[in-house]
């Protein structure tokens, strides 16, 4: 909803012309999307109002604002005019407040607060952030943090991220340090001599009103510009880059040249979105249907080329793993944290609902084989567990591998010749060739790998750890390749387009990321205006990329030079 941010901003600033007037009204109409948003925006005021103020604010009671077309759009505007109004007001308050600078919008999983004193505390949303806190996100995969400051500006902060909120120094008006992590900001506007400043051991960026993201690795920083300019500054020698919309440059801990370069030379267009879709997507093999689940509900499927629905399939068997179409069309699988598996004739939509391993009370990893034949689960036993399928009524236990080096943490087939990759806890990552029943391929990283894929031809291997970021490996030339440097974004997926020449990564920062092969360099960034990207996945036909997030999913034509 990034244009509905633009639109209410410029209403605030009464430069909003008649078109943009009109076109406003017809989104706040049209969307149901819109609308929540503007509902969200509301509370988060009233949280900042509360943080800085300390006083009661009386806010419109949300059904009250609905009835009726006319009616709804009407009470829209009202309601856009409060938040307006608040805004103003939250701006003149926090000129005269030391005690808070921010507000924590949404929390999911665990942060806390460290303040100046060493008290720590939890945060929730609507918990103001002072001076001289540092606010801490935890490091598991749904760990995610939003701030917002008086101004409508935002940081979201995703898993194992610090934030240091410093006193703001002469001609500035924001002074954020990031100790460690990855930021997504989308700055409004920002006066021209107190503009915001990010920094870090490397780098400073002077912010005057953009989106970007941040990168704080080990030996240097990254920023990403997606919308208007940024400065930053080199710390160790001083180097200054201006950079422009579509733009990143990278600031090292010791003295290199710095410059902004082209952030993606491909280019993807979104063609849908499908309002609660789901964190898991599937194509069928011919392209033309697309499945998407969530933990708990329904599972759409949807027609590509129409965006109709097509169909729903009832999923209560707790957390998913992912969806799988078989190779002919007709059966859709989902694949459960506790070791069941949904399977659905897509013709008779007949459902079949088998428990195949009672002893996995939560894995870690699944995997399908492309033909729907073969099937993997690792944890949290000390082995990973593999099934091969006769036919659609029958699974048994094929084969149990005991690793060396601790518990498999994920899995992963390629097409033909069948090879089967495990990672494990110790960061040992092994290639097991099923039909020889042997190893033959095996490394180690530092960490452990969470994240892992093979090509269908079974000639290269991707693995993602947070140490290590994504390695790309070519098990016939034995070459290795960092693809994505260690201590940044985490990966939650990973997958080879069909003809093997690209690898898709699906991030916790909200990007979707592709690598030619070949080349081994990233070709397109698309920025998906999530908070994170829970699955990503290439059409089998190559004309499309299916992004999910917590709970829509987006629907991308691209292309690769």
């Amino acid at each position: 909803m990034e244009r509905l941010d633009e639109l209410l901003l410029r209403q605030a600033d009464g430069e909003l012309t008649p078109d943009e007037a009109n076109e406003l009204e017809a989104l706040l109409r049209s969307s149901a999307e819109a609308r929540a948003k503007l509902v969200e925006d509301c509370l988060l005021e009233v949280h900042l109002h509360k943080a800085l103020t300390q006083q009661p604010v009386v806010a419109i009671p949300a059904r009250q604002r609905y009835r009726g077309v006319v009616k709804r759009v009407a009470m829209v505007f009202a309601t856009a005019a409060a938040v307006m109004t608040i805004y103003f007001l939250v701006n003149h308050l926090a000129s005269r407040s030391t005690a808070a600078v921010a507000v924590v919008a949404d929390v999911s999983g665990t942060a806390q607060c460290v303040h100046n004193d060493g008290r720590q505390t939890l945060l929730q949303p609507g918990s103001p952030i002072a001076l001289g806190d540092r606010v801490v996100v935890g490091s598991e995969e749904d760990d995610l943090l939003a701030i917002a400051f008086p101004d409508r500006s935002r940081i979201i902060l995703s898993p194992g991220t610090i934030l240091h909120f410093r006193m703001p120094q002469e001609g500035e008006g924001k002074r954020v340090h990031i100790e460690q992590g990855v930021i997504q900001v989308s700055a409004t506007k920002q006066p021209a001599d107190r503009p915001m400043v990010l920094t870090t051991d490397h780098a400073r960026v002077i912010v005057l009103g953009t989106r970007f993201r941040m990168y704080r690795e080990a030996e240097a920083s990254r920023v990403e510009l997606y919308k208007g300019k940024v400065r930053m500054v080199q710390e160790v020698d001083g180097q200054t880059v201006e950079m422009e919309e579509g733009s990143v440059a990278v600031a090292t801990a010791k003295a290199a040249p710095l410059q902004a370069t082209t952030l993606s030379v491909g280019t993807a267009t979104l063609q849908r979105t499908f309002l609660k879709g789901g964190q898991y997507v599937a194509f069928s093999e011919d392209g033309k249907f697309l499945a998407a689940g969530r933990n708990i509900g329904p599972i759409k499927i949807w027609s590509v080329p129409d965006g109709e629905v097509r169909g729903e399939l009832n999923w209560r068997r707790g957390p998913l793993f992912g969806l799988f179409h078989s190779a002919e069309g007709r059966f859709l699988t989902a694949l459960g944290e506790n070791g069941t598996i949904g399977r659905w004739d897509l013709r008779t939509k007949h459902e079949v609902i088998e428990a195949i391993d009672k002893h996995h009370s939560r894995a870690r990893s699944g995997a399908m084989s492309s033909d729907g034949k073969w099937l993997a689960l690792a944890g949290p036993l000390r082995n990973a567990r593999i099934w091969n399928r006769q036919n659609v009524a029958d699974v048994f236990q094929f084969h149990s591998i005991v690793p060396s080096r601790g518990k498999p943490w994920c899995v992963a087939f390629s097409r033909t010749p069948r090879l089967f990759a495990y990672g494990q806890w110790d960061g040992t990552v092994s290639v097991r060739d099923m039909a020889a029943d042997q190893v033959i391929h095996e490394f180690r990283l530092r960490h452990t790998p969470t994240k892992i894929a093979l090509s269908d031809n079974g000639r290269f291997l991707a693995v993602f750890s947070i140490k290590d970021g994504i390695h790309l490996v070519d098990m016939q030339k034995g070459d290795h390749h960092e693809l994505w440097p260690a201590e940044s974004a985490h990966v939650s997926s990973l997958q080879f387009s069909r003809d093997g020449r690209f690898l898709l990564a699906g991030m916790n920062d909200g990007t979707a990321r592709v690598w030619s092969i070949a080349e081994t360099e990233m070709r397109l960034v698309i920025d998906t205006n999530f908070r994170r990207v829970r699955h990503a996945a290439f059409s089998p036909d190559g004309k499309y990329i299916a992004t999910a997030s917590d709970s829509h999913v987006k629907l991308w034509s691209y292309q690769l030079p």
